[in-house]
């Protein structure tokens, strides 16, 4: 669920910026969201995307350990 919460969040704020910056620079709604998030080794963008996958990694450990945990609470009330 942590997972499924965080790949929303951050394709909202990638639509959201994408509409502000073709209505700001008045172009396409597609060049918007292409031109956003070029990634470029050396600038911040990278640090951000960085940061971004570590995110949805931690999401994904987290989901699992909150699975195995429920499979593990199943099994002991059985």
């Amino acid at each position: 669920m942590v997972t499924l919460i965080f790949i929303t969040i951050l394709s909202l704020m990638l639509l959201l910026m994408g509409m502000f910056d073709s209505i700001i620079y008045d172009r396409t709604y597609f060049q918007s969201i292409v031109h956003i998030y070029p990634f470029e080794l050396g600038t911040r963008r990278t640090i951000v995307t960085s940061f971004a996958v570590i995110g949805l990694l931690l999401a994904l450990y987290i989901d699992y350990k909150e699975k195995k945990q429920k499979k593990g609470q199943q099994s002991t009330n059985k």
